[in-house]
């Protein structure tokens, strides 16, 4: 008997222009009805995802794993139950990382992202998730330590992909890292991703893994899609993920999440 579903949000549950499937709310719906937990688990800033949370009708129904893992929020209470950030060395540690590989690297402050320069792919991810972008002369000088719980390295994907291969030995240590996209690397405090935080949660809520369902699509997923009793994969997904999940559902433009949920209902 599924307890919970937990579900990515871009490319996993919306569809192209970051729509959302009808047939997807009517199912999402459905569960909360049924008394199942619901868990929108993102990459995205918190706000944004209270965003989605409203466009479903569940705001008062669900929970929240924001900043790709670094932040639980259960919004009936509205209580915070988890939250990690970078520390001022890591930060600093990555805008240099940043500028020696020549790619771009953003924050967020309230609903801005910050970055010392204005470019294609900060202006991409803000357009999805309804931000502003704004371009400071340095970025320590506009956010204190506590405020950075995600950082964002963006360039083309190709680009990206030969500085994260620099990039990733330097951090791994102190700090996790996963592609959200092929042009977005998120960084954030050690052991802070999707999968560590579904475990918090699932603990706190006393719901075994075998009572859990997780949808995603991209690396930043892996995790959480490997913890679930039963992982899915949204048909749009790169092969690589597709080899880790329990079932492959239809692409997020045809409702594949809610093709899956609507059996477990």
């Amino acid at each position: 008997m599924i307890k919970l579903i937990a579900m990515d949000i871009d490319n996993t549950i919306t569809s192209y222009k970051n729509l959302i499937p009808k047939r997807n709310i009517i199912a999402i719906r459905k569960a909360v009805k049924q008394g199942i937990k619901i868990v929108l688990a993102s990459g995205r800033p918190e706000v944004s995802i209270f965003d989605v949370a409203r466009r479903l009708g569940i705001e008062n129904n669900c929970y929240i794993i924001s900043f790709n893992g670094s932040r639980i929020r259960e919004l009936p209470s509205n209580r915070i139950l988890f939250n990690s950030h970078l520390s001022n060395e890591s930060f600093c540690k990555l805008q240099q990382l940043a500028k020696d590989e020549d790619i771009f690297l953003h924050t967020y402050k309230d609903r801005t992202v910050l970055t010392e320069k204005n470019n294609f792919y900060s202006r991409l991810e803000a357009k999805l998730i309804n931000f502003k972008v704004k371009e400071v002369e340095k970025l320590t000088g506009e956010i204190s330590s506590d405020d950075v719980i995600k950082v964002l390295l963006l360039q083309s994907p190709k680009k990206l992909k030969i500085a994260a291969e620099k990039i990733l030995p330097k951090i791994q240590h102190e700090m996790s890292a996963s592609f959200s996209a092929p042009f977005l690397l998120d960084v954030s405090a050690l052991g802070s991703d999707k999968g560590s935080s579904l475990k918090l949660l699932a603990e706190h809520l006393k719901i075994k893994r075998e009572e859990i369902i997780a949808f995603g699509d991209n690396f930043n997923d892996k995790t959480m899609i490997e913890y679930a009793g039963t992982g899915v994969v949204v048909g749009n997904a790169c092969d690589e993920m597709k080899k880790i999940a329990d079932i492959v559902a239809p692409p997020c433009y045809f409702a594949g999440f809610a093709k899956v949920v609507e059996r477990f209902l």
